[in-house]
């Protein structure tokens, strides 16, 4: 929403409506960012508010802008009703064409894949491991968002065995006035295609904001590794990239600020320090990627402090 004169489409998996957690009842204990219940219509004049306020880009540029919307009927994280009233609240914006409804599936708190040997719904109420990261419910997510974003997609192939990690520090803006923490981690992770590496600037860039996750380096590549995106991205040219936040006590493990005006005034804004952060980077990124550390995916970072809070 912030960006949306740059962004080509999107995909939200298990996410509020914009706005969500800025209104009353939000946060726990109500909870209506998890369990459902956010006055729609003051959701939609809250976006318009920021935009009139000079702080997001024109909402009018979401009109052709392709979104799919991904919530499975057994997660009891974030509930269906709240992807529902995200839809909502995106078709006063979004043409119906391009908004793109996939709530039929019984997946968990996951990304959808269409193979694999995580069941649909599994790790719904408890478990751990990788089938609390992905289900296989015979949905091609990454797939079908990079198509409607991009057009007719070479099928995936197998990834390089290697990430590129980027210094993400070193893009943190100067502090200001309306933040105080960036909460974010020291390392970046981006999959740069066989294709991308003599030229990267001359690949489309993909980037994928992780949900609520361990800041555990492992955790955090077993994600990265198993959503399909680097297998698009290799038979694509398209470069992914994956920025990282840490998250704290308040927003919640390795979690994004999706509402919390204390670290950031303007958390969910252009001017938002960990969306700044982001934009830094894929400004520079072909310099970026050359200062990057290239290790095998399934190294950690390169220093010991690569999952700890910078600012």
């Amino acid at each position: 929403v912030a960006f949306s004169r740059s962004v080509v489409g999107a995909a939200l998996a298990a996410g509020s409506p914009y706005g969500c957690g800025a209104l009353p009842g939000g946060h726990v204990p109500v909870g209506n960012c998890y369990y459902g219940g956010t006055d729609v219509d003051a959701a939609i004049q809250y976006l318009w508010s920021r935009f009139e306020e000079g702080l997001i880009d024109n909402p009018v540029h979401l009109k052709s802008t392709p979104v799919v919307l991904f919530n499975g009927k057994r997660d009891w994280e974030v509930y269906p009703k709240v992807m529902r009233e995200t839809w909502r609240q995106l078709s006063a914006f979004v043409d119906a064409s391009k908004l793109e409804r996939v709530f039929h599936t019984r997946a968990s708190h996951v990304w959808s894949l269409d193979h694999g040997p995580c069941s649909c719904g599994q790790c719904a109420l408890h478990g751990h491991g990788l089938c609390c990261d992905v289900n296989n419910c015979r949905y091609d997510l990454s797939g079908d968002m990079l198509t409607r974003s991009y057009g007719p997609l070479f099928p995936r192939v197998q990834a390089r065995q290697e990430f590129a990690w980027i210094p993400q520090h070193e893009f943190i803006p100067p502090m200001s006035a309306s933040w105080s923490h960036a909460r974010m981690a020291k390392w970046a992770i981006a999959y740069v295609p066989t294709g991308c590496q003599p030229a990267p600037g001359d690949c489309k860039v993909h980037v994928h904001y992780h949900g609520c996750i361990a800041d555990k380096w492992p955790k955090r590549l077993e994600w990265i590794q198993n959503l399909d995106l680097n297998e698009y991205g290799e038979a694509n040219n398209l470069i992914v990239l994956y920025p990282q936040a840490h998250g704290d006590h308040a927003t919640g493990k390795g979690c994004w600020n999706w509402g919390f005006p204390k670290d950031d005034r303007l958390f969910d804004t252009k001017f938002s320090v960990q969306l700044q952060t982001v934009v830094n980077m894929l400004n520079a990124l072909p310099g970026a990627l050359h200062r990057a550390s290239t290790l095998p995916s399934g190294a950690g970072p390169p220093s010991e402090e690569g999952a700890e809070i910078v600012v």
